[in-house]
């Protein structure tokens, strides 16, 4: 299980944050009392990033970083012994694990 380079705590998962806007009807009623209604949200790109669950510092910016962290050094779990990779049916290029240490990556 890797250990938080900032706490040290082992962890099993990190904490995604990422902004997103909520938006609502906003009136007042004859009495001057307020209220908002209809609530919704919609997502938005900005993604602040990927963070320790015990010390809440954000560890990583990007979805990869993250993947190799959580992932600890493992072999890609995507190649079979031929190479050929299930995400896209090619030979391992390491996109996905980066520092895949499978005998098959190119």
């Amino acid at each position: 299980m890797p250990k938080c380079p900032k706490c040290g705590k082992e962890i099993d998962c990190l904490e995604y944050l990422a902004k997103e806007y909520w938006h609502a009807k906003f009136f007042v009623d004859d009495d001057g009392y307020y209220d908002y209604d209809d609530w919704d949200y919609c997502d938005t790109d900005e993604v602040i990033g990927w963070r320790c669950p015990e010390c809440c510092e954000t560890l990583f910016h990007s979805e990869a970083d993250a993947i190799e962290f959580l992932w600890d050094g493992k072999p890609c779990p995507f190649i079979h012994e031929d190479g050929v990779c299930d995400i896209d049916g090619d030979k391992c290029v390491g996109e996905r694990f980066p520092k895949c240490r499978n005998k098959y990556r190119i």
